[in-house]
């Protein structure tokens, strides 16, 4: 899709596997990432994971506008859910940033 977008998929593993008795365990990560720009300065980026270790889906987007050389204005939308679809949390955040150039 470049250079209008990207598409990613990630899997982490991980064994933990304890001497002494101390046990095991076993994690999966599966993450998705698409990334869109719809011009230079106006940007979206998402992220989707599962997570077994915390039992729970993750969404994390992310609207960037570049209104001025090293200046940007954030949307951020978060939210976490186990996997019954039981909100743990959501947050909605602007973040505003400017250059001085002095």
């Amino acid at each position: 899709f470049q250079p209008f977008g990207s598409i990613s998929l990630n899997y982490n593993y991980t064994d933990i596997n304890l001497k002494h008795g101390y046990g095991n365990a076993t994690y999966h990560l599966l993450g998705l990432k698409p990334e869109i720009s719809f011009t230079t300065k106006l940007l979206w980026s998402t992220l989707i994971q599962y997570n077994t270790q915390l039992k729970n889906i993750s969404f994390n987007s992310i609207f960037q506008w570049r209104y001025a050389p090293m200046s940007d204005f954030y949307i951020v939308l978060r939210d976490d859910a186990n996997l019954s679809g039981v909100n743990k949390s959501i947050e909605l955040s602007f973040k505003l940033t400017y250059w001085l150039g002095i």
